[in-house]
């Protein structure tokens, strides 16, 4: 079994260098090493799950950043899963029989299974999300106003401040006075300009 391990990591490390990027392959590399060593007594037990658990963490974080859909993540878990099984009482270790914390393996389980279900909802509703570019970003914008204007003003035109700029803005309110907040309903185009409304307190 040894061998079968280091033989799939060397076999990993060629798919790795073959594909862009660091990907499942990078973390399928350093498990099925780490557990070559370990069953080649290499490596402690303790330092492999040490080990394993640290190349979990490190793949969920890369899931939370890179666009992988899952993968690292899932290869993440894995790496963590097996760390947490390797997590034993060196009293209670005798050749391959070990006994395995379960109050620590079932708590890391759970946690970690919470965190992936939770980055994959975050990143399913971030690319759900309408993209919004250019001044189609301003509308639902909160922003201060700088002059007088409205209907009941002799002015419906005046000027805003929105995200740390001045624009021109118009309004069917009757009438808003600087300091007022407003916030922005749509962008009319020709000319530039930013139809507000007094935001409501």
């Amino acid at each position: 079994l040894t061998s079968l391990f280091i033989s799939l990591g060397t076999l990993a490390i060629i798919y790795e260098l073959s594909t862009s990027g660091i990907g499942a392959g990078g973390v399928l590399v350093a498990a099925l090493l780490v557990l070559g060593l370990l069953g080649s007594s290499v490596l402690p037990i303790e330092t492999s799950a040490v080990v394993l658990f640290v190349i979990g963490l490190i793949a969920i974080v890369l899931e939370a950043k890179l666009p992988t859909h899952g993968i690292l993540g899932g290869a993440g878990l894995v790496g963590i899963l097996l760390g947490a099984a390797l997590l034993v009482d060196p009293s209670e270790y005798f050749g391959a029989a070990q006994s395995v914390r379960l109050q620590v393996f079932v708590p890391v389980v759970v946690a970690f299974a919470l965190t992936m279900a939770l980055l994959a909802r975050i990143t399913r509703r971030a690319l759900a999300a309408p993209v919004r570019t250019g001044v189609e970003g301003l509308i639902g914008a909160a922003g201060t106003a700088r002059s007088t204007f409205g209907q009941s003003t002799g002015s419906a035109s005046g000027q805003v401040m929105v995200e740390g700029a001045r624009w021109q803005a118009v309004t069917d309110d009757p009438e808003i006075h600087p300091g007022d907040p407003i916030e922005v309903l749509r962008v009319e185009t020709k000319p530039m300009r930013l139809v507000v409304r007094k935001k409501q307190e």
